[in-house]
């Protein structure tokens, strides 16, 4: 629960998640989403190359109405709750998008 407790759409749910132990009904309904999110592999290099790790999760909210996304990445043995920040942009006729990156 402390990796949850740190998004602010979550405080009005934390009572009912423990008493349904995660399987709360009101999640569904709930403005945002809640996802843990791993890493698997390394694009373009080695974890000895670069000294990072994947060993770690990410846990993340969706806000519904924006599509923005935060998140906090906890791994036990890196500096904790590193922070993660992602913006959609609009499009034309309506929707929402995340920018493309190609990588060099």
């Amino acid at each position: 629960m402390k990796h949850w407790r740190k998004f602010l759409g979550f405080s009005p749910l934390e009572r009912s998640v423990v008493a349904h132990a995660g399987r709360c009904p009101d999640l569904s309904s709930s403005a945002f989403i809640f996802m843990r999110w791993k890493e698997t592999l390394f694009v373009k290099s080695s974890s000895e190359a670069c000294g990072l790790t994947i060993a770690g999760f990410y846990y993340v909210c969706l806000e519904r109405q924006s599509g923005a996304i935060k998140g906090y990445y906890f791994d036990p043995n890196s500096a904790p709750f590193q922070f993660l920040s992602i913006k959609p942009r609009a499009c034309d006729g309506g929707g929402m998008a995340f920018g493309s990156y190609a990588l060099a």
